[in-house]
């Protein structure tokens, strides 16, 4: 009985239980919190786990359990407020006027607002890996798979957006109407203003019905040669040959002239390879023909083979081999085109001819870019 006598004497017009049981609340909701987001995440992954056999489960807990944390957190502190007030004798002024007690219910409501949107965005991110986890296994080029990067940053803008109205309306009592009705007066600034930022948002939109690329794509840019990563709202993320991460605005990129090298079906090869003058009539005829043949019968290169007797110099005799392997892929590419090399020299050496080896010049080298 003395512990509850305790407890109901009062400080500051509040009960000692009261003090106590607000205290209780906020330490087991620091102690809890993450606890509780977790068993949250893991019931909701349980109940879609058919959707979500193929995704690894702590993608999601990264993405929610700070947002749910917080929002737990926000929850256990208005509980705990319930068991508390101000001292009638300090002669507060109410939630609806100007005061301690108004700002304690203006902030309050900013951090409920704020946990509950942070939810929606990292929902909205969760949202775009299971459509990007279920499309990804059926075709690695699907549009579908190409606009979900796009449509999940345009919900999460507008998700935010929709969110600030809500809270300018709900805590402050702004007319949203009216304030709508306010950018139009103000809307040429803001358009000078974001100018930049709407060409950007026009470019992905161009991007994307355009398609001069796609997610994964090795394309050259102003001399850069990269693959496509992801393409945003504002810009495109691109990995270039030194494995750094370049980010381009899309004005740029819509501006810019895009060579897309995954669209053709084959790489082309253009060589030069100067002989010896030593080389007879008769040695010339036999490479070239070795070489038509032997450069034929390898399974990567097309019919279209040309091989010609090109030039008479005062340095050498020169064949032009022109060729196309049909592959995309760089690695593929070059292991093709070595082993074609090597088979051109063999040629070369087995017919009694070699290279010319005249100083300055160079006896084997390119005619056109790859």
């Amino acid at each position: 009985m003395k512990i509850l006598d305790i407890l109901k004497q009062e400080f500051m017009e509040n009960t000692i239980g009261g003090y106590l049981w607000f205290v209780i609340c906020i330490l087991a909701a620091l102690a809890l919190k993450r606890v509780i987001a977790n068993i949250l995440i893991n019931l909701s992954i349980k109940l879609l786990s058919r959707h979500l056999s193929s995704i690894n489960p702590e993608h999601f807990k990264k993405k929610l359990v700070k947002p749910l944390s917080f929002l737990f957190l926000v929850s256990s502190i208005y509980l705990a407020v319930q068991y508390i007030d101000f001292p009638a004798s300090w002669e507060l002024a109410d939630s609806k006027h100007f005061g301690i007690r108004k700002v304690i219910v203006v902030l309050y409501g900013l951090m409920f607002g704020m946990s509950l949107t942070w939810i929606l965005i990292r929902l909205a991110d969760c949202i775009g890996i299971i459509l990007e986890k279920n499309y990804r296994p059926q075709d690695e080029k699907s549009t579908a798979l190409q606009v979900i990067p796009f449509a999940t940053d345009f919900i999460k803008i507008v998700i935010g957006v929709v969110a600030g109205l809500i809270i300018l309306s709900t805590l402050f009592g702004i007319n949203v109407g009216t304030l709508v009705a306010g950018l139009g007066i103000g809307g040429l600034a803001v358009a000078l203003a974001a100018k930049d930022t709407f060409e950007n948002l026009l470019g992905s939109f161009v991007i994307y019905l355009d398609k001069p690329f796609e997610i994964g794509d090795y394309i050259r840019i102003n001399e850069i040669y990269c693959t496509v990563e992801k393409i945003g709202l504002r810009s495109t993320r691109l990995r270039t040959l030194e494995k750094s991460l370049l980010t381009m605005p899309n004005k740029m990129l819509v501006e810019s002239m895009i060579d897309n090298y995954t669209l053709r079906p084959f790489r082309r090869v253009d060589r030069i390879i100067a002989l010896s003058r030593d080389t007879m009539h008769e040695q010339m005829i036999t490479i070239i023909a070795g070489l038509k043949k032997a450069i034929g019968e390898h399974p990567l290169t097309t019919d279209e083979i040309y091989i010609n007797f090109h030039e008479i110099t005062s340095f050498s005799l020169e064949i032009r081999i022109q060729y196309y392997v049909m592959t995309a892929e760089w690695e593929i590419y070059l292991k093709a085109v070595g082993e074609i090399n090597l088979i051109i020299l063999k040629i070369i050496e087995d017919n009694g001819s070699s290279l010319a080896n005249v100083q300055g010049f160079l006896a084997f080298r390119n005619k056109a870019t790859d």
